[in-house]
């Protein structure tokens, strides 16, 4: 019983879309820098788009889905709020960090964690909140 709740409840399965998103995002970021060698921006870019559209996506859909009480057209407007805050944020953290030999496997880490737990705030409370 406590484990079928504990399972169907909005933050596990937020945390589960957020490993996946962030491990799209993290090792297109790894790979477009290192591998391809990217400029560290370009890079970041590609890796948090694609984890944006699985996020948005997956979010909506199963971890917040059918309990909204929003229209999609606004609730995509207030992600791309977040999202503008959340790439910003991203991108100068991650290039301040590399700037003082933190390399962008560790900062992307740190700065992933922080917006995570943001988000889940603003996912649950406001972008998809409930039915009242």
């Amino acid at each position: 019983m406590f484990r079928k709740i504990f399972l169907s409840h909005s933050a596990y399965k937020y945390f589960v879309v957020g490993i996946l998103a962030f491990s799209s995002d993290y090792v297109l970021l790894l790979v477009s820098y290192y591998v391809i060698g990217l400029p560290l921006k370009i890079a970041t870019t590609i890796g948090f788009f694609t984890g944006f559209l699985i996020s948005f996506t997956i979010n909506k859909q199963w971890v917040f889905g059918g309990k909204q009480k929003k229209n999609t057209n606004r609730q995509v407007i207030e992600y791309l709020i977040l999202l503008g805050f959340n790439y910003v944020f991203t991108v100068w953290t991650v290039n301040l960090l590399n700037e003082h030999k933190v390399g962008p496997a560790i900062s992307k880490l740190f700065v992933m964690v922080l917006i995570m737990c943001w988000n889940y705030v603003l996912f649950r409370w406001i972008i998809f909140r409930a039915e009242d």
